[in-house]
């Protein structure tokens, strides 16, 4: 993917009877700037290598 490029996902939430009928959720992202080869370090890693983040 380039840069302005995204992506999308659909999320769906089954809840029971008896939950009141109500979910709330928080999602985000961690995007780090990962150097071709290094697509598969570890989030530590990532951080070990000092790369940029958002």
């Amino acid at each position: 993917m380039g840069v302005g490029d995204y992506e999308t996902m659909a999320i769906t939430v089954k809840l029971g009877k008896k939950s009141g009928r109500t979910a709330e959720a928080i999602l985000g992202v961690d995007s780090y700037d990962v150097p071709t080869g290094a697509e598969t370090l570890s989030r530590d890693g990532l951080e070990r290598m000092g790369l940029k983040h958002w």
